[in-house]
């Protein structure tokens, strides 16, 4: 299975500010890691996996 999608509620870690980019560090403590306002479940994240040889196989759904 190989990784299709990946959607994060966040776009950085607000806690420990990990991958703020460069231009978004004098705003990293505001709601700038959002930008889209996308939730998934409580905050998570959801991944789609796929199966590269067969399309036809079932796909996979995490929500973590």
């Amino acid at each position: 299975m190989d990784l299709l999608l990946t959607i994060d509620s966040r776009e950085w870690d607000g806690g420990t500010r990990s991958w703020v980019p460069i231009e978004d560090r004098d705003v990293a403590d505001t709601d700038a890691n959002t930008p889209t306002s996308v939730v998934v479940g409580r905050n998570g994240r959801l991944m789609i996996f796929v199966c590269p040889a067969d399309w036809s196989h079932a796909r996979r759904v995490v929500l973590q």
